[in-house]
């Protein structure tokens, strides 16, 4: 039989750009591989970011913005439908968004 999507999947709400993070998924019974898959919400880019046997996979992301995550469980028989995360992951540059100052003209004094 083909397994069933896995239960949950888990990804973090924030993520710094070029540091790796973690995505997990719970196991799904008779499954011998996983597929987790990345979407950039910005232009609908689909990578593939994981394909095998465990149930959690290090992520780093080069581009800001913000991406989200699904899982799918196969085995000999085919593969399940995808299982998302909850939310989006927003990754950023280190230290939050980036501010330019912006000078200011005619001050008084």
């Amino acid at each position: 039989h083909v397994p069933a999507a896995p239960a949950s999947v888990t990804a973090p709400p924030n993520a710094t750009l070029s540091t790796p993070f973690t995505v997990g998924w719970s196991a799904s019974s008779t499954a011998t591989s996983y597929t987790l898959q990345q979407t950039d919400t910005n232009n609908g880019t689909v990578a593939t970011k994981y394909t095998g046997s465990g149930t959690s996979a290090s992520v780093n992301e080069g581009l800001p913005g913000y991406y989200t995550f699904e899982v799918k469980a196969c085995n000999a028989s085919g593969c399940s439908g995808w299982r998302g995360a909850p939310g989006m992951t927003d990754v950023e540059r280190s230290g939050g968004p980036q501010t330019i100052p912006i000078p200011v003209s005619g001050s008084s004094q």
